[in-house]
């Protein structure tokens, strides 16, 4: 008895090591070809190397699978452990292959991966919500998180072009977790300059189709002089479509996407006021300079700090508005204190954290731009607005895989380097941490502790930078 305790003891102290230490190691090849069957419909066939136990498809989209994909009887989709959605077996068994058909779907889906951008003259399909990661069983034993190492080919309908970024040949084609958009359609209408491959929709507004490429290339070199050109898998990629039906539950104009690997695309909707050319301009910039943003930011952790990643891309885009003549001082501060108002009700009901997994999605973007900034004037003080740029600098100086499996510890040391003071650090993790039932109280003790500048009024605060 005692030998048999001694052996179950090991074997709950590896299954412990395996689950925690080594989670996300592992790797699974395969192939994944993608048919484009009809106009507006597809075939997607999985074939893997080794038994796995389901594909993760990003965050829940219930909308877009329940109405595009049709499943083999024995398959659906679940919700995991992790708050991701996951095609498994009913029956929870392994499988190595699989085939499913997919509907174009030509809505905007929010807080997650676009998957596809519908054009006039064509559509891409996003790779990515295809399968971001799997799970295997470990000495048939311990479920396990692993990696896809998968070549993807593409095959469309006659006379059809087909782009895959970064390659002419779009057969076997190696592609991360992040994935790309491939389009699928007529090539004459894809303009490129020695920076940019842009697709725009026909339709697409003539007042703001004007700043899309220049501002594509402003930006691009913006970004590759402050955080290195080395980032660009070629050139940047944009795609864009537009639809003057307005999004559900709004009435004016609005643009949403997402970048992933050296491309991000943008889908726009609503009707165009003549008379707002100046105030939708500066959303176009905007949203393009922070998409654009993610691409040259380093990968922190699996999707537990969407905060950095959301806020950080939010900074880094701002600034880089302030400082192409873009956006001015008193407008940065306007969009840092609208931020301030905004967050207030989300953060008395869930922490920074993980605040996407409760349904307050935003908070990424409001608190977490916040608390970024807060560690940028913990740093560089209120003159060195540049700082946000050598923090994205030196954290892309940690591996890969530290970046994903030690995410906090990668952000400590990344602060530390930086001359952070332990107090400044305490209190950026006490504010992200912490769900706070005096948020206005919340903010004050972050920027006692880091530096910012602020003013109280009545029952709020504003910072004054």
């Amino acid at each position: 008895m005692k030998k048999a305790g001694i052996i179950i003891l090991v074997l709950l102290v590896l299954g412990f090591f395996v689950l925690n230490v080594l989670n996300g190691l592992g790797t699974v090849n395969g192939k994944v070809d993608i048919t484009h069957t009809d106009k507006t419909s597809w075939k997607i066939d999985y074939k893997f190397d080794q038994s796995v136990f389901g594909i993760m498809t990003g965050p829940i989209t219930k909308e877009y699978h329940e109405s595009s994909w049709v499943l083999p009887q024995e398959f659906h989709f679940v919700k995991g452990e992790d708050g991701y959605s996951w095609l498994e077996k009913k029956d929870r068994s392994s499988f190595n292959q699989l085939s499913v058909k997919v509907k174009t779907y030509d809505k905007t889906v929010f807080y997650a991966p676009q998957p596809f951008v519908v054009f006039d003259f064509g559509v891409s399909i996003n790779t990515a919500p295809l399968g971001f990661a799997t799970k295997v069983k470990v000495i048939g034993l311990f479920e396990m998180m692993h990696h896809f190492n998968l070549n993807y080919s593409f095959y469309g309908l006659d006379n059809e072009s087909i782009i895959v970024p970064g390659t002419s040949n779009p057969v076997d084609v190696p592609i991360n977790g992040q994935g790309y958009f491939v389009y699928f359609g007529d090539q004459s209408f894809v303009t490129e300059t020695s920076t940019v491959q842009l697709i725009l929709d026909e339709d697409f507004p003539v007042t703001l189709r004007e700043e899309i490429l220049p501002n594509a290339e402003k930006f691009t070199s913006f970004y590759n002089r402050e955080l290195g050109e080395e980032v660009l898998d070629g050139k940047l990629m944009v795609q864009m479509n537009y639809s003057k039906t307005p999004r559900d539950g709004t009435n004016g104009f609005n643009i949403g996407g997402g970048a992933q690997n050296s491309q991000f695309s943008g889908l726009a909707k609503g009707p165009v006021d003549s008379t707002e050319t100046e105030k939708l301009t500066k959303k176009i910039r905007a949203f393009m300079a922070h998409e654009m943003g993610h691409i040259w930011q380093p990968l922190l952790g699996a999707d537990n700090m969407r905060w950095v990643s959301e806020g950080g891309a939010e900074i880094l885009s701002h600034v880089a508005m302030t400082q192409l003549g873009m956006m001015t001082n008193e407008e940065f501060n306007t969009f840092l204190n609208k931020y301030i108002a905004e967050s207030i009700t989300a953060l008395k009901e869930v922490s920074l954290e993980n605040p996407h997994h409760y349904g307050h999605e935003q908070l990424n973007y409001s608190a977490g731009t916040i608390a970024i900034w807060s560690a940028c004037k913990a740093v560089g003080g209120n003159t060195d607005n540049d700082i946000i740029f050598k923090m994205n600098r030196e954290l892309g100086k940690f591996s890969r895989d530290s970046l994903n499996l030690h995410p906090k510890e990668c952000l400590k040391a990344l602060f530390t380097s930086l001359g952070m003071k332990e107090e400044a650090i305490e209190g950026i993790n006490n504010f992200v941490n912490i769900k706070h039932d005096n948020p206005i109280e919340a903010y004050k003790v972050l920027f006692d502790n880091t530096g910012v500048n602020y003013q109280i009024l009545g029952d709020s605060l504003i910072i004054k930078d």
